[in-house]
């Protein structure tokens, strides 16, 4: 594990990484028909994550023009 900070576009893109890791998960959750509360748990952590992508975009973009 890492104790120094990560370059924000790599931040970036190990956050889209995980996104698509989680839309993998999601969807083999679904199709095993597991119970609501590990898809709803995954459902929360994809949305943080999303959440996560877009401050790391906004920071880059601004970085970027700024």
């Amino acid at each position: 594990m890492r104790n120094t900070p990560i370059p924000l576009d790599t931040a970036a893109y190990r956050v889209s990484v995980a996104c698509s890791l989680y839309e993998v998960i999601l969807d083999k959750a679904n199709d095993e028909k597991s119970s609501p509360v590990p898809i709803d748990l995954i459902s929360l952590a994809c949305d943080l994550n999303s959440e996560v992508s877009r401050s790391l975009e906004a920071m880059m973009e601004e970085e970027h023009h700024g």
